[in-house]
């Protein structure tokens, strides 16, 4: 027979899993504080392994979104079973939320279990991307972020199959439906094209004729440069020009989520001369 104070115990424990578990329902529950922001409010960052921490010191330089890939294959290792703690994702959520910003998520890649390598070219694999898509945006809906498609699908290394356009444009006519019924809070994007140019924008307007305006709320490009930055004012009117083609609709967003000067595309001669470049001829004097 169980003691009064053994009785207690056990009652305790019950009573806190029960709040542990409407807390983490609560948790992820959308905040009716939470507007939905234009993507110009403002600035981004990108990030790859970062701290809790470093997502604070973030929020003191004035960040307004987080962009942060929620990759497939991490989430889902095993079929339908769907793992976001394991992965941080959880722990850089609650820190980007914590500190006042918003959250940028990529859903990105495919998945060996049901597609090949980073493309998704199968009736069947669209279907499991769809459940992937459900599945996170229930997981983290209501926090007024960003959701964005897939990441440069008209980049090999990102999409392995080509053409790209007319897959991707199937990804964006099942996905988006789904953001929109479970977060309206949330702005969707796509295809966050990797470079702004005649090539890449004849990719573009493939996209456009297969409708896929009619579901996004931004068109998000990676425009990034080998001439001055002020270059990119040119790519952005044409591609406001491509857009205003093929959709009335003026509430349409133009935005970069990544650009800037790499190194990866320069010869080895240059990339060896940059990487010797001392730090002080760089940064200038140091501000303490």
């Amino acid at each position: 027979m169980l003691k009064k104070g053994k009785w207690l115990f056990v009652g305790l424990i019950v009573f806190s899993v029960i709040v542990m578990a409407v807390i983490f329902i609560v948790r992820w529950e959308a905040d009716p504080t939470f507007e939905k922001l234009s993507v110009t409010d403002g600035l981004g960052i990108n990030i790859h392994e970062v701290t809790a921490n470093e997502i604070e010191m973030l929020a003191e330089l004035g960040v307004t979104w987080v962009r942060i890939d929620l990759t497939w294959e991490q989430i889902e290792k095993e079929p339908g079973i769907y793992e976001y703690g394991e992965t941080r994702y959880d722990e850089l959520a609650d820190a980007i939320l914590k500190n006042g910003m918003r959250p940028y998520f990529i859903l990105s890649y495919g998945n060996p279990l049901y597609s090949g390598e980073q493309s998704i070219g199968t009736q069947a694999g669209k279907e499991k991307f769809a459940e992937f898509v459900r599945e996170t945006v229930s997981h983290y809906k209501g926090m007024g972020g960003i959701w964005e498609i897939w990441n440069e699908p008209n980049y090999d290394d990102h999409w392995l199959t080509a053409p790209t356009y007319e897959p991707y444009a199937d990804l964006v006519h099942i996905s988006a439906p789904i953001i929109k019924e479970l977060d309206p809070t949330a702005i969707i994007a796509g295809p966050a094209m990797l470079n702004l140019n005649g090539e890449s924008l004849v990719w573009m307007e493939e996209l456009f004729k297969r409708g896929v305006l009619e579901h996004l709320d931004a068109i998000s490009v990676h425009p990034y440069r080998h001439t001055p930055p002020e270059t990119v004012t040119g790519d952005y009117e044409m591609l406001q020009e491509l857009i205003d083609t093929y959709t009335d609709r003026e509430d349409i967003e133009i935005f970069s989520g990544e650009w800037g000067y790499s190194l990866t595309s320069l010869p080895d001669e240059a990339k060896r001369a940059s990487s010797s470049i001392p730090c002080a001829d760089v940064a200038g004097e140091r501000v303490e």
